[in-house]
């Protein structure tokens, strides 16, 4: 696999690379730490955000990729962010804005977001093993992508067990 993600040709692989993102950071957080604190906080936002538009109905740009351009299957796997979620997400992150500070963290509404996006992420690479269009069937066999996708899996279980810990329950 190349030193760096973003040249790595594989659209499996970057979308999945997303996915473990988005699991490490939602499962990490360093209090004791404010900078820290504040960069994972901020990467939850971005990951999540991302996830959202992969697991829209339509793309938002041409060149987006959205969860419908890789499966045959019919399948609804969206994740609606509601209005307070991605003003919140938008004011307080990528850019500086007056509104920064002033709209506070969504925190139930922010949580839920996240635990649909990992429903979607599991049910989605369950799509990719049964129902992969043609076109990316070699970036998916890729044995990279397979680590990769083996790592996905771990990382999902390990928050579904780390939450239930907490009795926080994720249906999958």
């Amino acid at each position: 696999m190349e030193k760096y993600l973003d040249n790595y040709d594989n659209p499996i692989a970057q979308i999945l690379n997303e996915f473990l993102m988005f699991l490490f950071v939602i499962q990490h957080d360093c209090k004791s730490n404010k900078m820290l604190h504040n960069v994972l906080i901020e990467s939850q936002k971005i990951h999540t955000r991302a996830l959202c538009e992969f697991f829209l109905e339509e793309r938002k740009y041409r060149d987006d990729i959205i969860y419908k351009d890789l499966i045959t299957s019919k399948i609804d796997l969206t994740v609606s962010m509601n209005n307070n979620v991605r003003d919140f997400i938008n004011k307080s992150s990528a850019h500086i804005s007056r509104q920064r500070g002033k709209i506070k963290i969504p925190h139930k509404e922010f949580k839920d977001l996240q635990k649909g996006l990992i429903k979607s992420i599991n049910l989605f690479i369950n799509e990719m093993d049964c129902n992969l269009k043609s076109n990316y069937v070699d970036y998916y066999r890729n044995e990279d992508v397979q680590k990769m996708r083996m790592n996905v899996l771990t990382q999902i279980l390990t928050v579904v067990t780390r939450n239930a810990q907490d009795g926080i329950l994720i249906k999958l």
